[in-house]
């Protein structure tokens, strides 16, 4: 390291922009010639290529390469380390301090910045570089101060980040630079002034935490620069070109920001191994917001790392009552320098991790691995193997206590006696002695060294355990008590089981507008999760008496004075450690901050010290420490909650929804069930209208006001918190102004406390027409609007509205009012659904044929598909199966066919009761029993109808319900069924109604009291023409043809899709309807009236 040390200096003079042969460095005492100088170029490049920070070296090479001359490159060869090495002392000038060398090295840097442009903005990226070699060379070389610090200090946090690539500003999450770049294209960043708080949300298991990590944040921040690899890597990221304005989403000018970044901010922190609690501020960061902002994945982690390892340390130390403790996990986990300094921090002795050792002059302990023994194996049993190779180590490292459990535990201690004899100096047991706890087996091992005359203990031979040490088991060790004189706990303290991490956040808690000095207090509000506004100081109170106890926090406002309550004093724990980037306070040693710790433990009070035996029980739920808040601090943010409302301020959130609903369709559900979700709201309120405000002249509806209200209903029930109201359709307002102030007035005084938030919901096409209504502008600057977007509109609000109502433009979907609580938004979400009433309507205006099918049920057909024929299987009923089955597929594709179905449905209550219904009794027709309800589909006695007819998809069949059996089993209820509420279906084309038939005489489907209802909403003006086709012709087709042309409608039965259960009645049947009106139609006549369709089926096979 020295050679490239001095070798990277011989460049200086070479490096300049202008230079020659001559230029080139020579030392005072041994020549450094051009061929170290090629080397060095070489080097440099070799080592640049090789590292995730590649910069070219090209230049560089080609530059030294011509005065020097490719012929002289083989006598590289003949270098002599020796001669170059004795170079160095020269070069670095020990008795003149490396301040003078560390300059130099500088130099050499700024002069390669001027050599070429690839360079012109990477001296950065060089400095970091070489950062690793200049911090060796500081080390090692020198006990002078160097640049603030003390002897022996470096800047191990760049030294160590260099190595793990964490020094890296790319080290980070996008969303910070994404946010940053916000930042840059709003200009923000150059009117506001932020500060993010660091804290803890705490974790149930650490009643407290040791903060650690505060002084890397700082020494990360300090030397934080961006090379030109990671600009440009951002760019690509970050970076869109719109293909048609060539406009760039973030400009290149931010990329330049970060070519020059420096972190300029201000950080205020707790001392490093202060105890702190949930909610407690560890640092805070002022800044200008795209600093701060970059910042937060890079602070977080060190900070959380850390306090992760410190406070877990700091439990292993505290639960082995005295006993010393080392660290040595640093191969279970990825940052052993800092799981290594953590826990000295937090008490242990030292650790295994050497890089700990010589940055903080920690003290390193180790022996051997298992593998020591392995390799000592050869042809020896494992009893000359242990001693083979315990006096090869003893003799080259006679302090050091190699694992003596290898081949088992009491075969390792009679080794290690054999061995070392009088000279023993310690046993380390990495294991348990089968069946035996860990307390036991260190009993053993101690028992049979003084039964051989040893000293066991600290004074003789100590005992270390090293076999899955944490809090729990030393606990456990010390409860039964275990021989052990010194803990080396590895994996727990490095990658801590019982804790993932220290729950550490950092959130934005004030921004200052520069221009104005005004101050917004930003505050998250979520279950766990509130925080708290401002710049803050914490305090720390304890009893006023030496050593007196932790007794509560406080925390205020950072200019807060306070003063401590009678009998405390008050110890102000934040202070400011870093001023416009630098250092502003001097550092403190590792063993200044592990004494600070040791100082604080024994403060706490003696619950809070508490160690379970048991992880599981490790959930600590005695007192927590008191952490108050001062009343100026609480009464800001209260004002904050206010705000925001949020909290106990939340507004009564009431989306009100104006519309003829004329009829109701999937669009206005699923526009009230977006809007419900997206928005929050409390409550909907959907108001059916009276006579169209915006309208000269009445409106007049399809649907009256109660059908409307009833649709709503119907189609809203699964939706919670939505309710119709009928102030327009009652008559009480005419007109939405007046229906708001009634609204606003009732959702107040259900709000109770809470202040009601009035929106109006509405279509896209509905804010064209807004201006027309009664007081419209009015009405649209009174309330927020959420608009739901439909397919075909421009997904933009019109650019005339922000002019019309002096709304700021957020984006083209969005205005918000001056005052800043009320918006003007559209809702474009996927869930909704484009649909419209005028639509629907000219559906239902288009139907030019209603086709009533009677009974087409599997208990009434002749067996089809494998399926028997039913009870009442009328003759002749397979025959006219393709012709039942064409006219269904025509209904089913054409909008101009309603079909209506009838079907019988019979309860077991009639088979018991004759009084019910008599047909199927003695009494009566004495039928088997058919139609019967709850059947499976393949029973034919069941009331399923055959599959020819099931056209229509479930969804689209509206069952009218006639009677269900009675609670007491002799008697039929009839089915609450509200017509109004499904007017609209009943109209709908593309919606099948299938009537129910119950109880006597079902053979006439108006004994259902709905069908009438039914067929005059359908058929208001007779207009329709009625054909009626199925079974049986002598019985239900017959008197459904009656009923319905006695009710005057135009009745048609189409005669070859019928079929009668006594063909020779057929005449007489024909000349009773004939004289009731009834006409008679054949199947072809209707195909060709209303479209062709082919029949689907062959007539099946009659069953027996």
């Amino acid at each position: 390291m020295k050679l490239f040390a001095v070798l990277i200096a011989s460049i200086i003079s070479l490096a300049s922009p202008a230079w020659s042969e001559e230029h080139i460095t020579r030392s005072p005492s041994t020549e450094i010639d051009n061929f170290e100088n090629l080397y060095v170029l070489t080097e440099i490049d070799h080592r640049w290529r090789s590292s995730d920070r590649y910069i070219p070296g090209a230049v560089l090479l080609e530059q030294a390469w011509r005065p020097i001359g490719p012929a002289l490159l083989h006598q590289l060869a003949d270098m002599s380390p020796e001669e170059l090495s004795s170079a160095v002392l020269d070069l670095v000038n020990v008795n003149k301090g490396v301040a003078e060398n560390l300059f130099k090295i500088r130099q050499m840097a700024r002069r390669l910045r001027a050599l070429e442009a690839p360079f012109a903005t990477d001296q950065d990226a060089i400095d970091g570089l070489l950062q690793p070699e200049l911090n060796d060379l500081v080390r090692g070389l020198s006990d002078a101060p160097v640049a603030g610090r003390r002897p022996g200090e470096f800047n191990y946090v760049t030294h160590l980040m260099q190595r793990a690539a964490l020094r890296s500003p790319l080290n980070n999450d996008l969303y910070n630079f994404r946010m940053a770049a916000g930042h840059f294209v709003s200009g923000a960043y150059l009117d506001h002034h932020v500060t993010y708080s660091l804290f803890s949300r705490g974790r149930s298991n650490r009643p407290f935490l040791v903060s650690m990590g505060q002084e890397q944040v700082l020494d990360m921040l300090e030397n934080l620069r961006f090379s030109e690899n990671d600009v440009q890597y951002l760019k690509k990221k970050l970076q869109t070109i719109d293909p048609i304005t060539r406009e760039k989403n973030v400009p290149d000018a931010f990329f330049d920001y970060l070519r020059t970044f420096r972190f300029k901010g201000r950080v205020r922190m707790v001392p490093v191994g202060t105890l702190i609690f949930p909610g407690e501020p560890i640092l805070e960061v002022d800044g200008d917001p795209i600093e701060a902002q970059i910042v937060e994945t890079l602070v977080i982690p060190y900070v959380n790392m850390m306090t992760n390892f410190g406070t877990k340390a700091a439990r292993v130390v505290m639960a082995a009552h005295g006993i010393p403790v080392a660290e040595g996990g640093t191969r279970r986990g990825a940052a052993g320098i800092f799981s290594g300094l953590a826990a000295y921090l937090a008490g242990a002795v030292g650790t295994s991790n050497t890089e700990t050792g010589s940055v903080f002059d920690v003290s390193v302990y180790g022996s051997a691995a298992h593998a020591w023994f392995g390799l000592h194996e050869g042809d020896y049993n494992q009893e000359i193997t242990q001693l083979t190779a315990l006096l090869a180590y003893s003799q080259l490292f006679p302090s050091a206590t190699p694992p003596a459990d290898t081949y088992g535990v009491e075969e390792g201690v009679r080794a290690a006696v054999r061995a070392r004899g009088r000279d023993l100096p310690g046993l380390r047991l990495d294991s348990a002695l089968p069946g035996k706890t860990k307390s036991e087996t260190s009993r053993i091992a101690a028992q049979i060294l003084r039964d051989l005359g040893y000293e066991v203990g600290r004074g003789g031979v100590a005992i270390t355990y090293s076999d899955g040490i944490d809090e729990y088991e030393e606990q456990r060790m010390h409860r039964d008590g275990a021989e052990v004189h010194s803990f080396l706990v590895g994996g727990e303290l490095a990658a801590p089981g019982d804790s993932g991490n220290a729950n550490m956040v950092y959130k934005l808690t004030e921004v200052r507008h520069l221009s104005d000095g005004a101050i917004i207090d930003p505050m998250k509000f979520a279950p766990g999760k509130v925080g708290e506004p401002g710049r803050k100081q914490l305090w720390r109170l304890f009893e006023d008496r030496e050593n007196g106890a932790m007794a509560r926090d406080v925390i205020t406002e950072w200019d807060e004075a306070y003063t401590a309550p009678e009998g405390f004093r008050a110890v102000p724990l934040l202070r400011t450690s870093l001023e416009n980037g630098h250092w502003s306070v001097p550092r403190v040693s590792a063993q200044e901050s592990r004494a600070y710790v040791a100082r604080q433990i024994p403060l706490l009070s003696a619950e809070l010290q508490v160690i379970p035996t048991r992880v599981e029980d490790a959930r600590y739920v005695g007192t927590p420490y008191t952490v108050e808040r001062s009343p100026r601090l609480r009464a800001r943010a209260a004002a904050t909650v206010a705000r925001l409302e949020v909290g106990e301020h939340a507004p009564y959130r009431v989306g009100v929804y104006f519309g003829s609903f004329d009829p109701v369709h999937e669009g206005h559900v699923a526009l009230i069930r977006n809007a419900r979700i997206a928005y929050g709201l409390d409550e909907v309120i959907v108001v059916p209208t009276g006579d169209s405000p915006a309208l000269s002249r009445e409106k007049h509806y399809r649907f009256n006001a109660s059908e409307r209200t009833a649709m709503l209903q119907r189609a809203l029930r699964h939706i919670p918190g939505v309710r119709i109201h009928d102030t327009q359709t009652s008559g009480r307002t005419r007109f939405a102004i007046d229906s708001m102030a009634e609204l606003e007035a009732e959702a107040t005084r259900a709000a109770d406390s809470h202040k009601p938030r009035m929106s109006i919901i509405g279509g896209e096409d509905l804010m064209a027409d807004v201006g027309t209504w009664h007081r419209g502008s009015e009405l649209l600057t009174s309330y927020s609007w959420i608009v739901g977007r439909r397919d075909g509109g421009e997904g933009r609000l019109a650019p005339a509205l922000a002019t019309a109502t002096g709304y700021r433009v957020l984006s083209p979907r969005h205005l918000v009012a001056p005052e800043g609580n009320r918006t003007i938004e559209l809702l474009d979400t996927p869930g909704l659904i484009s649909a419209s009433s005028t639509a629907l309507r000219a559906r239902y205006a288009g139907v030019q044929a209603i086709f009533h099918e009677v009974d087409a049920l599997k208990t009434f057909w002749q067996g089809m598909h494998g399926v028997a024929s039913g009870p009442l299987a009328v003759a002749g009923s397979i025959e006219i199966t393709p012709n039942v089955a064409a006219l269904k597929r025509l209904a089913f594709e054409s909008d101009a066919i309603k079909v209506v179905a009838t079907k019988d449905s019979h309860t077991g209550a009639e088979v018991r009761n004759a009084h019910l219904n008599s047909e199927f009794h003695p009494t009566g027709a004495h039928f088997p029993a058919h139609a019967m309800r709850g059947l499976p589909a393949t029973d034919p006695q069941g009331d399923s109808r055959i599959p020819e007819v099931e056209v229509f998809p479930a969804n689209r069949i509206l069952t009218v319900p006639h009677m269900n059996e009675g609670a007491d089993g002799a008697s039929l209820d009839l089915v609450p069924f509200d017509v109004q509420a499904h007017a609209d279906q009943i109209l709908d084309p593309r919606t099948e109604v299938l009537i129910e038939k119950t109880g006597e005489a079902s053979y006439d489907f108006f004994v259902n009291p709905r069908s009438e209802q039914i067929y005059d909403r359908l058929n208001p003006h007779r207009s329709i023409p009625i054909y009626v086709y199925g079974v049986a012709t002598d019985f239900c087709v017959k008197f459904a043809a009656l009923s319905l042309a006695r009710a005057g409608h135009q009745v048609f039965i189409i005669e070859d899709a019928i079929a009668a259960v006594f063909p020779q009645n057929v005449a007489a049947v024909r000349e009773e309807l004939a004289a009731a009106g009834v006409r008679f139609v054949r199947t072809a006549d209707v195909l060709a009236q209303f479209g062709q369709c082919k029949p689907l089926l062959e007539p099946g096979v009659s069953q027996p």
